[in-house]
């Protein structure tokens, strides 16, 4: 149970991926967790980072480019997903706001910043 109230605790966002509904923020922690582990799969046990890397910060903001793993218990692979991660800094505790997952692409993330001139 330690795993599954540290995946409730630490998402401060709808826990879906883009796309997946309108009342996707409807919820506790609970629902959304329910959720999590219904896209993780029955035999999913625990996943493993491929990378994490930032592409853009701030002081309460950070965009990650990130890669994990889904495993059975016994570490044979599930998949592995590519996302776009926004995790912000509110009242002292750091959570995901959101998470985009990117089908389909490889290489580097790219991002622009708009601005006047």
């Amino acid at each position: 149970m330690r795993r599954r109230t540290g995946v409730a605790r630490d998402a401060a966002f709808p826990a879906l991926p883009a796309g997946r509904g309108q009342d996707a923020g409807v919820g506790s922690a609970w629902r959304r967790l329910g959720d999590f582990l219904a896209r993780a799969g029955a035999n999913w046990h625990h996943s493993k980072w491929d990378f994490r890397k930032v592409i853009a910060a701030g002081p309460a903001k950070v965009h990650l480019d990130v890669r994990f793993t889904r495993n059975r218990i016994d570490n044979s692979v599930i998949g592995s997903f590519r996302s776009l991660w926004i995790l912000t800094e509110t009242g002292g505790r750091w959570a995901v706001a959101a998470a985009v997952e990117l089908r389909g692409l490889s290489g580097k993330i790219g991002f622009a910043v708009g601005g006047n001139g």
